[in-house]
């Protein structure tokens, strides 16, 4: 006998159960600040976790009003924050130092910007971002993080996810046809454009896979050497509802 079809609520409430999976993770680990480089890793885990976990429930919040295009592009960062995960999982400190770099040099970019733009500041103020400056030259050489980059690096294949929702998260040709009613002969631009079930069931599908994944990279982040078994269930959970699935 055949499964039924997944829905939008079937997926929605997977995503919640998703959402609940990881603010237990909180609640069930014991990470305090030590100073060592384990710890820093578990730490900065923890907080790619938090960060995933607030932008799946604006997605969630956007589905629900029919934003379609943003809710996907919040999608699109939560790639990127599991880039950032797995990243850390398999560079380690390296890795951590190099998000630090990639931090700095981009501070060091944007106060130069400010200098060149003849910004108007109180001799106060410009004598303090002259001093930083002069503080953080030594992060002037580092090197920058991109997406692409990572995924190189870290071999994740669910990369292609993120160059996809790409297509929302700019003002591509794509997205901005999505305002024009191809319909009408008169050329109407539609401020709400209509949401398609079948999109809406496919972007929480592509919504849940990053936030799994952050889940278990920071789970191995913890020390946890096999999936834990909540996570073994709700991994084939997913499995099994994205071979129901049909778009």
């Amino acid at each position: 006998m055949n499964e039924p079809t997944p829905t939008v609520e079937t997926w929605t409430a997977f995503a919640t159960s998703l959402r609940q999976a990881g603010l237990r993770v909180f609640v069930t680990s014991d990470v305090r600040e030590t100073g060592d480089g384990k710890t820093q890793l578990q730490i900065a885990g923890l907080l790619l976790l938090s960060r995933t976990l607030s932008n799946l429930r604006a997605a969630l919040l956007l589905l629900r009003e029919k934003q379609i295009v943003e809710a996907r592009a919040i999608a699109r960062g939560c790639y990127e924050n599991n880039l950032w995960a797995r990243g850390l999982v398999k560079g380690g400190q390296k890795f951590k130092n190099e998000i630090i770099g990639h931090e700095m040099k981009h501070k060091r970019i944007t106060m130069q910007t400010i200098f060149s733009s003849r910004a108007e500041l109180d001799e106060d103020k410009e004598e303090k971002i002259r001093e930083w400056m002069r503080d953080t030259k030594h992060w002037e050489t580092s090197g920058t993080l991109t997406p692409k980059g990572v995924a190189k690096t870290t071999a994740d294949e669910a990369y292609i996810f993120y160059q996809y929702l790409s297509l929302d998260a700019h003002p591509s040709v794509h997205t901005l046809n999505r305002y024009f009613d191809p319909t009408d002969d008169a050329g109407t631009i539609v401020v709400e454009p209509e949401v398609h079930l079948s999109e809406e069931i496919e972007t929480l599908n592509l919504l849940c896979l990053p936030v799994l994944s952050v889940l278990l990279n920071v789970s191995h982040l913890l020390g946890h050497e096999e999936t834990p078994p909540e996570l073994e269930r709700i991994s084939r959970e997913y499995v099994r509802l994205t071979e129901t699935t049909k778009l």
